[in-house]
């Protein structure tokens, strides 16, 4: 098995996992710097990956891997720090940070990022005067019909949802609502749901929690039936969470601590 790593440099790598889980570096390569977090869809070749830059206008882009290189680009918020593709490989969406914005942008059939944009800008702020001056977009996550677009905002302690665009419709500003209120200081960081998104699980970056939601009524809402710590009972240094996946059986969810060092 291989995997592609990035990791806030000019250099991204191509590591070789063991079947008794040892890991060798076969190939680095030169990229754009501060390239964070990688998606991939459709032909093996492409990968896209967001451009992670402090206090300035990141970009969102498309690398080819023979060889490894910068195919194309678009601009977007300050501070990109997550981007998603949706199942039916029509959109690229990506969370700004710093500026609490999110960019969708529409794909071409090759995969290839095309010149339609829209955007949507988060507004508040929480209680944590640190974190939460502002809002802060960190996470997008698709439907799996491709036509609702989820956003996490720490900043808020809200998951935004967006009405995904007509395909005909013209450039311009998303439309959406707030689909969840975490507990005020969560700072709710991704999503994702299961198969048949009978569940969603929300990893909360500050309170160091993961939640677990079902569908609520008919307008897209969800409700809370479950909150579990990610950290182990009796720690008190800090920590903070960051990604979660699930399994593609189902059955395991993860999710990562920065600070106690682990996987829960």
């Amino acid at each position: 098995m291989h995997l592609l790593v990035s990791g806030y440099s000019e250099t991204l790598l191509l590591v070789e996992v063991g079947r008794e889980g040892s890991m060798r570096v076969i190939e680095r390569s030169t990229v754009p710097r501060n390239l964070s977090f990688l998606a991939q869809a459709g032909e093996k070749d492409r990968i896209y990956a967001v451009q992670e830059l402090p206090e300035e206008r990141g970009a969102v882009h498309v690398l080819s891997l023979e060889p490894v290189r910068s195919v194309d680009s678009r601009r977007a918020g300050v501070a990109s720090c997550h981007l998603a593709v949706s199942p039916d490989r029509s959109w690229l969406a990506a969370a700004n940070y710093i500026d609490g914005t999110v960019d969708l942008y529409a794909l071409d059939k090759d995969g290839s990022i095309t010149d339609r944009h829209w955007r949507a800008a988060h507004r508040g702020s929480g209680p944590d005067k640190v974190r939460q001056e502002r809002a802060h977009a960190h996470g997008a996550t698709f439907s799996r019909e491709s036509d609702v677009l989820y956003v996490c905002d720490l900043g808020i302690d809200t998951v935004m949802r967006y009405t995904v665009p007509d395909d005909g419709s013209s450039d311009g500003t998303l439309s959406g609502s707030p689909v969840i209120r975490t507990r005020p200081g969560d700072g709710p960081r991704h999503l994702v749901f299961n198969r048949d998104h009978s569940r969603g699980y929300v990893v909360n970056e500050l309170s160091n929690t993961v939640d677990v939601y079902a569908p609520a009524g008919q307008r897209g809402g969800f409700s809370l039936i479950q909150s579990v710590s990610t950290l182990p009972a009796g720690f008190s240094e800090e920590s903070t969470a960051a990604e979660i996946g699930l399994h593609p059986s189902g059955r395991y969810l993860y999710a990562s601590n920065r600070g106690h060092d682990s996987i829960a």
